[in-house]
């Protein structure tokens, strides 16, 4: 299974809504203006469950005038989006958002990077789910709380050996814990527990419906996080949120 498709998985459970019904809105907008005007006046930007909402989309498309082949819908990608594996109020009550990155991480290069690493200098990178690292894992009952696994696996493997032999992947909540990991890991890579699910619905929904063109979505230049339509194909494409392109809104039957 895609480490995307998992990710999204442990976050939540699908819940299936009910049919959308579809406006086309042939005013050029950036993408977040179209989200505005779509709540103003209707109910959302559109959110795509399946392939029979597929389907609604093009007919709407197909009966408008002044198409500009590509439109938005309702999906975006919040690079900041991060949370820690470790599910526990009392254990964050007196953290602060530290963070440790690189200058310019985390960028999230070719639309495939969700997870973190921390680096033998203590610094903090986005990469794939996929790679093959160490885990740091925290173990509540240890008394060194931080512990370096001596395999390699990819990050939702690190978490489950982690919450099955200790308590789970690593947080780090300040300079003094990041210190901690670092003088753990050797010359290399290691997971700590800080990952994103990619990719939501403008109105929130959780839909795991996709419908990506070939090679997309590459977060070409580093700055594409708000998606189009094709008119032509259906096809789903990453682009410059900043774009100013017509749009497709959902609103009450």
């Amino acid at each position: 299974m895609d480490l995307r498709v998992t990710l999204f998985l442990l976050s939540g459970l699908y819940t299936h809504s009910s049919s959308h019904v579809y406006q086309f809105v042939n005013i050029s907008k950036t993408w977040a203006e179209a989200q505005n005007y779509c709540r103003e006046k209707y109910i959302d930007l559109a959110t795509v469950d399946n392939t029979e909402d597929m389907a609604r989309l093009r007919k709407v498309i197909d009966g408008s005038s002044g198409i500009k082949d590509k439109v938005w819908i309702g999906l975006y990608d919040n690079i900041n989006s991060w949370k820690w594996s470790l599910d526990n109020s009392d254990y964050y009550s007196d953290r602060t958002e530290y963070g440790n990155w690189y200058a310019n991480e985390p960028n999230n290069v070719g639309s495939s990077q969700y997870c973190v690493v921390i680096e033998e200098n203590g610094h903090w990178n986005d990469i794939s789910c996929a790679i093959e690292c160490y885990p740091v894992c925290y173990d509540a009952n240890a008394t060194n709380r931080y512990i370096l696994g001596q395999q390699g696996m990819n990050w939702v493997e690190a978490q489950s050996y982690c919450r099955q032999y200790h308590t789970d992947l690593a947080t780090v909540r300040n300079q003094t814990e990041n210190q901690m990991i670092q003088d753990l890991i050797p010359t290399s890579n290691a997971w700590i527990g800080l990952s994103r699910v990619p990719w939501r619905w403008s109105d929130q929904s959780n839909s795991p419906f996709r419908l990506w063109g070939q090679n997309q979505p590459n977060n070409y230049l580093a700055n594409q996080q708000c998606v189009v339509m094709s008119e032509k194909t259906g096809l789903w494409d990453d682009v410059y949120c900043g774009n100013e392109l017509y749009f497709l809104c959902h609103r009450a039957a």
